[in-house]
């Protein structure tokens, strides 16, 4: 029979390989998840947009808000309306994130059509006067593009 002394020992040597073992996995699903982050913003802007992988990869349950949502911002980068539209109906992409950042590049690249979706984004995050401050701060811009005389007042 083992005395006090070897158990305990042995427990700590379980719960040392148990702890290393999770943190395989813990690494594993890291990598994973680094791997499926850069293919999900392949698809959404820096590859030039593919909307139909876009909508598995949603559908599959991604998070498309990772990074804070930096998919959001390749995609307007990239002027792809039709996957900017699909990544503002998940609930969990914030365009006001950021000082409304997600709204200025649309401003700075001359997107109408995505900067009218922002400003009028009917998701229930959106907060009346959240992008007050960039649509003040841009508004000669906004009158030039034609987009100033969109309801600016949330």
């Amino acid at each position: 029979m083992k005395n006090s002394n070897e158990m305990i020992a042995e427990l700590g040597k379980f719960i040392t390989e148990q702890y290393n073992f999770v943190n395989g996995i813990n690494e594993s699903v890291s990598i994973r998840n680094k791997k499926l982050n850069a293919k999900f913003l392949e698809f959404a802007g820096w590859g030039g947009g593919d909307l139909p992988q876009v909508k598995a990869f949603l559908k599959a349950g991604f998070d498309p808000s990772f990074d804070n949502n930096i998919a959001l911002r390749q995609a307007i980068l990239n002027g792809n309306s039709n996957i900017v539209h699909t990544l503002l109906e998940d609930p969990r992409v914030d365009p006001y994130e950021d000082n409304s950042v997600a709204l200025q590049i649309a401003i700075d690249c001359g997107f109408r059509d995505i900067i009218r979706m922002l400003i009028i984004d009917k998701n229930p995050r959106n907060k009346p006067g959240t992008h007050q401050r960039v649509l003040r701060k841009n508004r000669e811009t906004l009158e030039e593009l034609g987009v100033y005389s969109v309801d600016f007042n949330g």
